[in-house]
């Protein structure tokens, strides 16, 4: 239907649009081979191969060649040159004068012709009226197709996309002008600008067979129980796995996919350039945190104007000028990647170690430095985890990793010495890793030894022993108990879960000197099913005891006694606004009546509190500085949704009070996660007002699978084999949001990272109506074939997460959702899809798989993208800058599905 606002298309135009349409039928009919496609076919690149459509009869002369020196496409139609293109990403502009005077006109009739090149259709429309008397607005719809439609703008060229190919349409402008009577011949002069471009098909991914084995397999860890024979199933983008990340057909590929997401998503450059501008502008670039007392000094960050990575410094806390002890930014000039890990003064505070990720691998260069001088002391040789302890100030313990990046190992490091570091403890079982930590009383240095189920513990004296003492268990590991360990005065404290007698934690106390005395409850707090403990910081007078209640983050202070014991009563600290989160901030301080903790909600930026712990006062030290933000305009409240067995779904929402109607439908975003117990606690993102300011309503569902509601909404409900809740939760939650009228599917966005990508992949699959659009970072979503693989980095960890698929039980069940193994012949929402090349968590090629096998079987027009970071890993860009960038991308690509993005 053609439409020109209101008013009637001249009849020039409409017979236009009419030859256009039956040009494209007629070209995307047009079966028989073709001499001219089958040779730009065969000069292709291998992926872009098979997708040029024959050409079809031309109006005029029209060439298609090859230059000689590089892979660029030329081609001529009607005397419109076209081309240049990219290599490896035909994409074609151009413009051309034409002028004609008096009848004379170098077009022929108006009408349209259509031509294809480089496996692209372009077609181009001639028409004698100037568009501009016809246009009564900036763009008008110029045809519609079944629901395939595009676009024409004055001057700016639209695209509309039909099947595997993109269409082009050229758009034709002019200026007409009269000539006076006497003034010269009679006639007119037409001058017709045309801009043609053309954008590439779609990355079409070879398949190739390849078998995989679930079950037992010589020589592998398959774990305990494995199917024997195992199952065999195919997988025909196996090829896109490359360990090396050098496979010059995978990388291809990879571009490849960049290349498309950049050519489709070309002209929202514009309104990204807008969301950028607008996070921005929300954010204090100049800035600094509120210093925390260590030692004899005050530590604190700073930011700086155009700067994109913090400065770390200090100043007496007697009174002095500020010291830079480590700025970042120095650190990362000229790298394409940087991220600390830890930055840690020595006990006299005259060093300061650092480690540095450089390449996004997640893989740490341990620094030495001395602080009077600024001169480095020293680089230890190798990588480490990125997490380092000192033991004195010549002494530093760090972990490493193994082939699986695995943290395995604790080494102890001296300074200068030439006999090499040390092996302390060392972990074989591929289910465990290695952590280690201080106590806050500076005493101990503690190793844990966990896996997904089980902890133990090792304690190392560095009082007694020194140093170079040697590591002693404190309990052995049992499966299905956790712990972790405090210390104050002369006894140990453990945060525990005893089994499946404390799921929600309780502490328990014994004295540091009797190891073989049992761990006994510790009086005056007795353990309470509904209250989740999840840290316990040990302070010389008191126990601040951080966990959750009722679906929230909540705190408890004990007064402490000298043996041991709670003198006073279990108090909760209150906080004002609901919902919020409330967190233990830094703190360096054993000998202090004074905890400092975060406090924040969805509409609350985060303030730096200092509770006292013997008044319970708090006083607010600094909130973050929001530029261009009014908090009043906001709202914030949690309502829940019954899911399908009539468990209650807690959700937090927020929203923008003038831009609300209760009752009234609204665009809505939907973020969600339901994995390893994290939970998705209220926070305030920046980020995240360019979705309201645009009237999107922003929820977060605390599915099971997180630990929102205790560790049972983990793991006895959302873990394992009722891992279903997961998605279904997600699910009811959405139709739940649909029939309470807060939004429609086609107004909903769905969104989840990493273990929340796999949420999102199932989803989708599983309900493809629910959302009109979904954005999917670095998403794990092929579960079946990385869990069966031990060579993978991290599987045999996540076999105590999801299961081992080597298993028959869990092979039938993991298969139901394994969003990769359930993708099928079905319409699927607008996908957007981030991840990164060096990941050593979920592994590029899992999402890359994903997408070829969507595009493959979806029976929809709607945009399925992929966006590769060929620098970064899981956790995108450290960049401040850059990581707004990134999530303006993300953003106004749901925005536009949404039909927020601007006209």
């Amino acid at each position: 239907m053609l439409q020109m606002g209101s008013r009637p298309a001249p009849l020039s135009l409409r017979l236009a649009c009419i030859a256009l349409v039956a040009a494209v039928v007629s070209v995307i009919k047009y079966t028989s081979s073709n001499a001219q496609a089958a040779q730009a076919n065969h000069l292709l690149p291998s992926m872009y191969q098979n997708v040029v459509v024959p050409f079809s009869s031309f109006r005029g002369p029209s060439t298609v060649a090859k230059a000689p020196t590089s892979p660029v496409w030329r081609a001529k139609f009607m005397g419109a040159a076209m081309g240049p293109s990219v290599p490896h990403k035909p994409i074609f502009r151009a413009a051309h004068e034409f002028e004609g005077a008096g009848n004379a006109n170098p077009f022929p009739a108006p009408g349209a012709s259509v031509f294809s090149v480089a496996g692209c259709i372009v077609m181009v429309v001639v028409m004698r009226t100037p568009l501009r008397r016809l246009l009564s607005r900036k763009s008008v719809s110029l045809f519609r197709l079944g629901h395939r439609y595009t676009v024409l703008e004055p001057s700016h060229p639209s695209t509309l996309r039909y099947g595997a190919s993109l269409v082009a349409m050229a758009a034709v402008t002019g200026e007409h002008s009269e000539t006076p009577a006497g003034g010269g011949a009679t006639g007119s002069t037409t001058r017709l600008h045309m801009m043609a471009t053309s954008g590439i098909a779609p990355p079409v991914a070879a398949k190739k067979p390849h078998t995989l084995q679930f079950g037992h397999v010589d020589g592998e860890n398959r774990g305990p129980k494995p199917m024997d024979p195992p199952i065999e199933t195919e997988d025909v983008y196996y090829w896109m796995r490359d360990d090396d990340r050098s496979n010059p057909e995978v990388i291809a590929h990879l571009n490849a996919e960049n290349d498309y997401t950049t050519a489709m998503t070309k002209s929202l450059e514009p309104f990204q350039e807008q969301l950028y501008k607008e996070m921005k502008g929300h954010l204090q670039e100049t800035d600094e945190d509120y210093p925390y007392p260590h030692g004899d000094y005050l530590y604190y960050t700073k930011t700086e104007e155009g700067k994109s990575y913090k400065v770390h410094c200090r100043r007496p806390a007697a009174g002095g000028p500020e010291e830079v002890v480590l700025d970042e930014n120095v650190e990362a000039e000229g790298l394409p990647y940087f991220e600390v890990g830890t930055v840690k003064p020595s006990p006299t505070h005259q060093k300061l170690v650092y480690t540095v990720d450089t390449k996004g691998h997640e893989d740490y260069q341990m620094v030495i430095k001395d602080l009077q001088t600024g001169a480095r002391i020293e680089t230890v040789p190798g990588q480490c985890s990125g997490e380092a302890e000192w033991g004195d100030d010549e002494h530093l313990y760090y972990l490493r990793r193994d082939e699986n990046h695995r943290e395995y190992q604790v080494w102890r490091h001296q300074l200068g010495a030439d006999t090499g570091d040390v092996l302390l403890l060392e972990e074989t079982d591929g289910l465990f890793t290695v952590d280690i930590y201080k106590s806050q009383s500076g005493r101990f240095l503690m190793a844990d030894v966990e896996s997904k189920e089980t902890t133990e513990t090792a304690i190392l004296d560095l009082e007694t022993d020194g140093p170079t003492g040697a590591f002693q268990v404190l309990q052995k590991r049992k499966f299905g108990v956790k712990y972790d360990v405090g210390h104050r005065g002369e006894f140990l404290y453990m945060r525990t879960n005893r089994g499946s007698e404390a799921q929600n934690f309780t502490i328990l106390c014994r004295p540091v000197a009797e190891a073989a005395a049992a761990w006994q409850p510790l009086e005056g707090f007795a353990y309470d099913a509904k209250r989740y403990v999840t840290r316990v910081l040990c302070l010389k007078d008191h126990l601040a005891v951080f966990g959750r209640q009722d679906g929230f983050t909540k705190m408890w202070v004990l007064a402490m006694g000298e043996q041991g014991h709670v003198v006073e009563k279990c108090t909760e600290v209150a906080f004002e606004a609901f919902p919020c989160t409330v967190q233990c901030s830094v703190n360096k301080l054993f000998d202090t009546h004074t905890v400092r903790v975060g406090y924040q909600s969805l509409v609350d930026p985060e303030s730096v509190v200092d509770v006292d712990l013997n008044t319970l006062e708090k006083v607010v030290r600094k909130q973050k500085q929001v530029p261009n933000y009014d908090r009043s305009l906001y709202s914030t409240c949690v309502i829940h949704a019954k899911a399908r067995d009539g468990t209650e779904i807690p959700v937090s929402i927020h929203y923008r009070k003038d831009l609300h109607k209760e009752g009234r439908p609204e665009p809505l975003m939907l973020y969600g996660y339901g994995s390893y117990g994290a939970c998705m606690d209220p926070r305030f993102r920046i980020a995240d007002l360019s979705l309201v300011d645009r009237g999107v309503v922003h929820a977060v569902a605390n599915i099971r699978g997180g630990g929102e509601m205790g560790m049972g909404w983990y793991e006895d409900q959302g873990k394992y084999f009722t891992k279903m809740n997961t998605f279904t939760d997600f699910i009811d939650v959405a139709d739940h949001l649909v029939s309470q009228k807060w939004t429609t599917p086609d107004q909903m966005a769905i969104h989840g990272r990493s273990a929340g990508g796999l949420l999102i992949g199932a989803v989708v699959n599983m309900r493809p109506d629910l959302c009109k659009v979904a954005l999917a970072g670095v998403p794990f979503v092929d579960v079946m074939c990385t869990m069966r693989d031990p060579s993978i980095p991290l599987t045999i960890l996540e076999w105590e997460e999801w299961g081992n698929p080597n298993e028959r039980d869990y092979y039938d069940y993991m298969n139901q959702y394994s969003p990769v193994d359930n993708v099928t012949a079905q319409h699927y929402p607008a996908i957007f899809v981030t991840a990164g090349l060096h990941d050593p968590r979920v592994a590029y090629w899992e999402p890359a798989k994903w997408v070829a096998k969507l595009r493959d079987l979806k029976t929809d027009d709607n945009l399925v993208l992929l966006k590769m970071d060929m620098v970064a890993g899981h956790f995108s860009a450290s960049d401040r800058y850059k990581y707004l960038r990134e999530t303006a991308i993300d953003y106004a690509f749901v925005l536009e599905q949404l039909g927020l993005a601007p006209k």
